[in-house]
């Protein structure tokens, strides 16, 4: 990674990088074949208030991803 990576949400067109991070990081897994139901589950998940992804990206890819989800109840104590 070179000093010009940058950290900021995923765009919602890097489904593609994304699953290409994920095979590169899970060699062992099959690949993931592009499919309606794979986009409906993208469209679901990015949409989804309470869920955020954050990327590293370097050198114009993905470098790095971290989900982030919350949740509307308040803590308990």
């Amino acid at each position: 990674m070179n000093e010009t990576a940058i950290i900021r949400l995923i765009r919602h067109d890097e489904l593609d990088g994304l699953l290409e991070l994920y095979r590169q990081l899970h060699t062992e897994d099959s690949v993931i074949p592009p499919s309606e139901d794979l986009n409906h589950q993208w469209n679901e998940m990015f949409h989804n208030p309470k869920m955020k992804f954050v990327v590293t990206e370097d050198g114009g890819k993905l470098a790095a991803v971290w989900g982030i989800s919350g949740t509307d109840r308040p803590e308990v104590s």
